[in-house]
């Protein structure tokens, strides 16, 4: 599995846009303190607990984890997977969606969260 961190979003709507909005590609297999059925009320959720600390602008946190081509992996395990790599790297306490790509040659998720955790602190960006 490889890990990548992307350059923090403008936004959490543009985010949330790009990795849940096409059915056709994209499923959310969980989500935690945000809504999942729709990505403006999902994006409205963030900003919502983001707005705890309105000094900071880049509180968007979006990584891809991909696997290798041809590797098969249950829903189940990638939630696993996803939860265990947010604990490592410090991103806690705080919102987050997990969702399923599959429109490349390897199956890949996206993971969402908030750089502002559940009591308004800032969760370090290094």
């Amino acid at each position: 599995m490889i890990s990548k961190v992307l350059p923090a979003a403008r936004s959490f709507r543009a985010c949330c846009q790009y990795v849940c909005e096409d059915k056709t590609r994209a499923e959310v297999l969980k989500v935690e303190g945000v809504r999942g059925h729709d990505h403006k009320l999902m994006a409205d959720d963030f900003e919502m607990q983001r707005m705890l600390r309105p000094e900071k602008h880049q509180a968007v946190f979006h990584s891809v984890l991909s696997f290798y081509p041809g590797e098969k992996v249950e829903d189940k395990k990638m939630v696993e997977i996803a939860e265990q790599y947010l604990s490592r790297i410090g991103v806690t306490n705080t919102q987050y969606v997990i969702a399923k790509h599959t429109d490349r040659d390897h199956l890949h998720m996206h993971v969402i969260g908030n750089r502002v955790d559940n009591e308004g602190r800032s969760i370090d960006e290094s």
